[in-house]
């Protein structure tokens, strides 16, 4: 007995019908809300290209800090007030990122991201951060998460240096004001 193909055969009944009818307007909606925020994403990086062209300028003389603008800063660290953020992993080693406070000549003071410093295995000890002696002229660019920082719990330590999970930059504002 040969073998005979019979053609594909689809019946559309009501319920199909209304599950198309409501589905179709929705995913047409979220294609195109996809593409605005593309747009929106292609702008902001641009934006933050052409700042991170401009030449860098003393952080003294800003009224605003947009994200990504390059600028120097002269100062002296505070060797006895940084943070270290807990858990960061590189390479498959944990250990901290280290924030500072420099201390500008006009008394403001900035919050400088030093980089990453290996922890200790047994998490007993704090590593120890040297520091670079006298005033000192830094150069980088700015930034400011937008994000809230995300925590499971408080956290209150009081003495320093401060080892922490997350960082709170307006709190710290509040705080070193």
């Amino acid at each position: 007995m040969p073998y005979t193909r019979t053609p594909l055969q689809w019946s559309l009944d009501w319920k199909s019908l209304i599950v198309i009818l409501l589905a179709l307007p929705l995913t047409i909606r979220l294609g195109f809300w996809q593409l605005q925020r593309a747009d929106e994403k292609q702008q902001l990086l641009t934006a933050a290209q052409e700042r991170r062209q401009q030449a860098a300028v003393d952080i003294a003389t800003l009224n605003d800090y947009p994200n990504y603008r390059p600028v120097f800063a002269l100062g002296q660290f505070d060797t006895q007030r940084y943070w270290l953020l807990d858990n960061r992993i590189r390479q498959g080693q944990f250990g901290y990122e280290i924030i500072a406070l420099l201390n500008l000549a006009d008394g403001r003071k900035v919050l400088v991201e030093r980089g990453w410093i290996a922890a200790d295995p047994s998490r007993q000890t704090l590593p120890q951060i040297t520091w670079p002696e006298g005033k000192l002229r830094l150069q980088g660019e700015l930034y400011k998460s937008l994000e809230e920082p995300f925590s499971l719990g408080e956290e209150s330590p009081t003495n320093w240096p401060r080892r922490q999970q997350w960082f709170d930059a307006d709190e710290v504002a509040r705080e070193i004001d």
